[in-house]
């Protein structure tokens, strides 16, 4: 790796090495592929808002890109963050704090799993998220590894400040 910038990786298609922001976005399908989930995201909490810095879906029907965001209030990421939920939902229309938010019947959210990125200070930069809008009664505590990966963003995020 030390003939490859910080940012990028080598690939083994022959095509130009992946940024760091390609990986990213590789293994949150990965994640979201592996999981059975639709959507897949990393947000930031700044400002008051969730802004969704990277994300995979594997449906059309959800509409959310990177660069997007919505309060940080009305989001399932900052009650996770913050223990008011878990980070493991297999029914979030059966959760009573998720059905405080609206977008739970809405959509509906169903299965959710979501872990809080932690800076080595201890500050939340936001979460590594995946949800569907199914129900998912399958996914168990061992999928929470997810969190081993959120961890080395947190490391690669403190790293960007």
């Amino acid at each position: 790796m030390d003939n490859f910038p910080a940012s990028t990786f080598p690939n083994q298609s022959g095509m130009p090495p992946w940024t760091v922001p390609d990986l990213l976005i590789r293994t949150l399908g990965s994640i979201r592929s592996q999981l059975g989930m639709e959507l897949a995201f990393v947000s930031e909490f700044t400002g008051g808002r969730r802004v969704f810095r990277y994300v995979d879906s594997g449906t059309s029907e959800l509409q959310i890109n990177a660069g997007d965001s919505d309060p940080l209030d009305d989001s399932f990421c900052l009650r996770i963050a913050d223990g008011r939920l878990p980070e493991l939902i297999h029914d979030a229309c059966q959760n009573a704090e998720a059905l405080k938010l609206p977008v739970t019947q809405a959509l509906p959210v169903g299965a959710h799993l979501s872990v809080p990125i932690r800076l080595m200070d201890g500050h939340v930069f936001g979460t590594l998220c995946c949800f569907s809008r199914r129900p998912d009664q399958t996914l168990q505590d061992h999928d929470l590894m997810a969190d081993y990966f959120a961890q080395g963003l947190a490391i690669s995020a403190g790293e960007g400040h």
